[in-house]
């Protein structure tokens, strides 16, 4: 069914946010951003920072978001060594972390069909024996570190950022959801979902849970159904496609 309110709300971060917005406003759409997590810069230890110092000796760097590339471009910056890294060949989970990376001066060897980790896992070639660097956020699940160790990749998990949820409650989103503009949420991760059910408060609460949530993904979806929302739509393809498609469904 078309529906009538014609705002997004976004709750990635702030640069997340950004990344797809002009996607959803070529829609007809509006957009409010509502970041429901913010990513800062972790401090290394000295055993890590060696890790940046021996770039040369990987043969990949598995990137599997953007802001990933962002804070280790940072990281490898300020250990002072080269950039960009010259030796390992540079692997995105997807059409977004290949554009941060573009920006980055990073050229993209490999990416897989599907812009998601288990796929990655799957698809990146000549893994068995091959040095593998993973820069993440500190709540990244071990999934995909652990599906290349069994395909044989020797895999070094570097936490170059960490991510926080954002609690502080948003007064035009709750005004928002009390008149009924809101025609869709957008959530591509747990901690996203999480963030934003703290900035909603009740009664707003309980009167979110009934707008149509977008779930990057199952892992989310579940997450969303947990929290009591009852209109969880998922993405084919876990990207800002699969979210455009979605929404067609939904706006028309």
């Amino acid at each position: 069914m078309k529906r009538s309110a014609k705002t997004v709300i976004l709750t990635r971060s702030k640069a997340g946010n950004r990344a797809w917005a002009p996607y959803i406003r070529d829609m007809g759409l509006e957009v409010y951003d509502a970041p429901a997590i913010t990513t800062r810069a972790r401090m290394l230890t000295a055993e890590e920072k060696t890790i940046i110092g021996m770039l040369q000796t990987f043969d990949w760097i598995v990137y599997t978001s953007g802001a990933g590339v962002r804070h280790f471009h940072e990281a490898v910056v300020e250990a002072g060594a080269p950039w960009p890294p010259v030796g390992p060949r540079v692997a995105v989970v997807g059409a977004q972390t290949s554009r941060v990376a573009a920006g980055a001066r990073l050229p993209v060897y490999f990416q897989p069909t599907k812009s998601d980790s288990a796929t990655l896992a799957q698809e990146l070639p000549n893994v068995h024996g091959a040095r593998i660097l993973l820069p993440r956020t500190t709540l990244a699940s071990g999934e995909l570190e652990t599906a290349l160790r069994r395909r044989g990749g020797i895999v070094t998990a570097l936490s170059v950022y960490e991510t926080h949820i954002v609690t502080t409650p948003d007064t035009t989103l709750l005004a928002m959801v009390q008149s009924g503009s809101i025609g869709a949420c957008v959530f591509a991760s747990p901690s996203a979902v999480a963030g934003f059910c703290q900035r909603v408060t009740e009664p707003c609460e309980s009167l979110v849970r009934h707008v149509p949530a977008v779930a990057i993904g199952p892992g989310v979806a579940d997450v969303l159904r947990s929290n009591g929302f009852v209109d969880v739509h998922i993405c084919r393809e876990p990207s800002i496609g699969g979210v455009i498609e979605v929404l067609h469904q939904l706006f028309g």
